[in-house]
């Protein structure tokens, strides 16, 4: 797990869709699959259900969605702080 997979972990659930979250974040359409299938991997269970060409939180992405939002949250807060350093 890794914070480009968490970041397009997000995207997905806001767009619920793999096209649009590879459009906005300047990836191929496959590179965003392999990230979410890693998470899947890593937390042994499926964060998406597959309805057509959109996506859904199944239980387990909505138990992970709030904690991905403030580990993504804490790490701008630290990017800024450092990067604010002079």
């Amino acid at each position: 797990m890794n914070l480009a997979e968490i970041e397009t972990f997000l995207t997905i659930v806001n767009t619920k869709s793999i096209t649009r979250t590879a459009d906005l974040l300047f990836l191929s359409q496959p590179t965003v699959s392999q990230a979410i299938r890693e998470l899947e991997t890593h937390y042994n269970g499926l964060l998406f259900e597959r309805l057509g060409k959109k996506l859904y939180l199944t239980d387990r992405g909505r138990l992970l969605l709030p904690h991905a939002e403030e580990l993504v949250q804490q790490f701008r807060q630290v990017e800024e702080l450092m990067l604010n350093q002079g």
